[in-house]
């Protein structure tokens, strides 16, 4: 009885972790945007059930008492896919998203990526950023080891120490008309073919 009491107890554990991971988690993150986990990517994208909506939405902004959802799941992303018509990635949504790997931003209808919105994200390598994106505000992408090169867009203004700490960011190429705060990068770096120590 013992022995057959084991093997159900096992066979509804198995069937409990097996529905968590193969499930597929959702919810909202804004006004007119959803997202979905499929257990390695995230999909962000506009609700496309108001066909008649040409607007494009932003994110909502997080913080450390109101935490994105997939990080108060403590879902293991390892890439997040931007659909089009997201305008603003919110300020921490994916704070210390360690799992992190690859961004993938779709279209061009990304304007900004809020204030530490990929602060600590370790993992995360170079991000391909859209030719319209107009702001990347403080600490966007502070301390994310991965990177290696940069490419700020035309008419991007990226505020004070968004890339600061990336430490292995070597190179970076800045458009001629983008804005650069203070404090942006840190260490010894090669900025549009010049080598400088930066703050």
């Amino acid at each position: 009885m013992k022995r057959y009491t084991f093997i159900f107890l096992m066979a509804l554990c198995c069937t409990t972790v097996w529905a968590q991971t193969n499930s597929k988690m959702e919810g909202t993150c804004g006004e007119g945007i959803t997202w979905t986990f499929d257990g390695y990517t995230l999909f962000i994208e506009k609700n496309m059930l108001n066909s008649k909506d040409k607007d494009s939405h932003p994110m909502d902004d997080y913080d450390t008492n109101n935490q994105a959802p997939w990080l108060k799941k403590k879902l293991s992303v390892q890439r997040i896919e931007l659909g089009q018509g997201i305008s603003r990635i919110g300020s921490c949504a994916f704070k210390g998203c360690r799992t992190l790997r690859n961004l993938v931003i779709k279209g061009q209808d990304l304007e900004e990526i809020g204030w530490g919105a990929f602060m600590d994200c370790s993992n995360l390598s170079n991000v391909s950023l859209p030719v319209r994106l107009g702001k990347i505000e403080t600490l966007a992408f502070a301390r994310c080891a991965a990177f290696t090169y940069v490419e700020v867009p035309m008419q991007c203004r990226v505020e004070e120490q968004a890339f600061v700490s990336c430490n292995n960011l070597k190179s970076v190429s800045i458009a001629p008309t983008a804005i650069v705060g203070s404090y942006v990068f840190a260490g010894e770096i090669n900025i549009n073919g010049v080598t400088r120590h930066t703050l």
